[in-house]
C-alpha cells in the first residue's frame, strides 16, 4: 500500500482518505454478507464489540497517517524499517506475554522466540541505518521522522491487540470475570473464526476521522479535498490496505499476535524493494549490499518466529 500511495502523491489526508475509502467499501460488502448469516447488532455485548471494533479503526488510521508523514521525511525503504520494527517488538512481545502465547508451549519456545525477534530486529536496523540518496540532505537537516514514528507504532500497536483482546474478553483463561456479557456473540459468524463481525465498523473507524481530518484540511486550505483527482486515485493502494486487513483479522483471530505479527513484517520486505527499484530510492553506497542483508534477515528471523511453535512441536 504504502509505496504505491507514495507514488500516486498527494497531501497525507487525500491518500489516508482514498485508502480508508477502499477499505470501507469492502467493509461494507462483508457487512451484508454477514447479515444474510445472522449478524448480531442489536444485543448489549454486540454492540460493545463494534463501539471497540470502531474504536481500533480509529487507532489504525492515527498509525496510517503518521506512517505516510514519515515516508514523506525519509522514503519508503528507510522509514518502513524503523515502523515495522517498532511494531513488532510492541506487538509480539506483548501478544506473547500479556495473552501467554508463549506459555502454553514447549519450554523451549521463549528463547527460541526472542532468538527470533533479535534477529528480525537486526534485519530492519541494517535496512534502516542505510541512507536514500534522494532523502539524504533531507535526514541531515532533520530526524522528525522518527517522532512520526512513535506515533504511528503508537497507532498500529492499538489496532493490532484490540481485536485480539476482545477475541480472548469471553476466555476464562485470561480475565477474572468472563461472563456471557463478554462473549462475542458473532464468533461463529461467516466463516467460523473469521472476523467476527469486526471488519465493518473497523473500517467505520478508519473512515471517519479520515474525513474529518481532510475536511478541517480543506477548510484551513481552502481547498476542496474531496473533488481532489489524486483522493480517489489513492483507492487503488487502499484496496491492497483493504485485502491485507482482511486478512490480518483472520490471521490474528485464528492464530493470534505471535504468529501473526513476525508474519507481518515480510510486508516490510515488500515495502523496501519496491521503494528501492519502483521508487527509485537508490541506497547510498556501501549500502546497498547492507540492505539486502537485512531482508534476509527479516524473511529467516519472520519465518522461524511465525512458525517457531509449529517447528517445536515437530521436534
Amino acid at each position: 500500500m504504502a509505496p504505491f500511495s507514495t507514488k500516486i502523491g498527494g497531501r497525507v489526508i487525500q491518500r489516508t482518505f482514498g485508502i480508508t475509502l477502499a477499505c470501507l467499501i469492502l467493509g461494507v460488502i462483508i457487512f451484508v454478507v454477514e447479515a444474510f448469516n445472522g449478524l448480531d447488532m442489536t444485543s448489549p455485548s454486540a454492540i460493545m464489540y463494534f463501539f471497540i471494533a470502531l474504536l481500533s479503526g480509529g487507532f489504525w488510521y492515527i498509525g496510517s497517517y503518521y506512517e505516510l508523514k514519515a515516508i514523506n521525511h525519509a522514503g519508503v525503504s528507510k522509514a518502513m524499517p524503523f515502523s515495522m520494527v517498532f511494531q513488532f517488538l510492541a506487538t509480539t512481545l506483548f501478544s506473547a506475554f500479556f495473552f501467554g502465547n508463549w506459555f502454553d508451549s514447549p519450554a523451549q519456545q521463549i528463547p527460541l522466540g526472542l532468538t527470533c525477534v533479535a534477529i528480525v530486529v537486526l534485519g530492519i536496523l541494517l535496512i534502516g541505518i542505510s541512507p536514500n540518496n534522494s532523502y539524504h540532505k533531507m535526514e541531515k537537516k532533520s530526524n522528525k521522522f522518527l517522532v512520526y514514528i512513535l506515533f504511528s507504532v503508537a497507532g498500529f500497536f492499538a489496532y493490532f491487540v484490540i481485536p485480539e483482546l476482545i477475541n480472548n474478553l469471553g476466555d476464562k483463561n485470561y480475565w477474572t470475570y468472563a461472563g456471557t456479557f463478554f462473549e462475542n456473540p458473532n464468533k461463529n459468524l461467516f466463516l467460523k473464526g473469521f472476523d467476527q463481525g469486526m471488519m465493518f465498523p473497523q473500517t467505520l473507524g478508519m473512515f471517519i476521522p479520515a474525513c474529518i481530518f481532510m475536511y478541517i484540511r480543506g477548510k484551513k486550505d481552502n481547498i476542496n479535498y474531496f473533488k481532489e483527482k489524486k483522493t480517489y486515485q489513492n483507492m487503488v493502494p487502499g484496496s491492497f490496505q483493504a485485502i491485507g486487513n482482511l486478512f490480518l483479522i483472520f490471521s490474528i483471530l485464528l492464530n493470534t499476535n505471535a504468529i501473526a505479527a513476525p508474519l507481518t513484517e515480510l510486508s516490510v520486505v515488500v515495502a523496501t524493494l519496491l521503494g528501492m527499484f519502483y521508487l527509485k530510492e537508490k541506497k547510498v553506497k556501501p549500502f546497498q549490499a547492507i540492505t539486502l542483508i537485512g531482508l534476509g534477515l527479516i524473511v529467516i528471523g519472520s519465518l522461524l518466529c511465525g512458525f517457531s511453535k509449529f517447528l517445536l512441536n515437530l521436534a
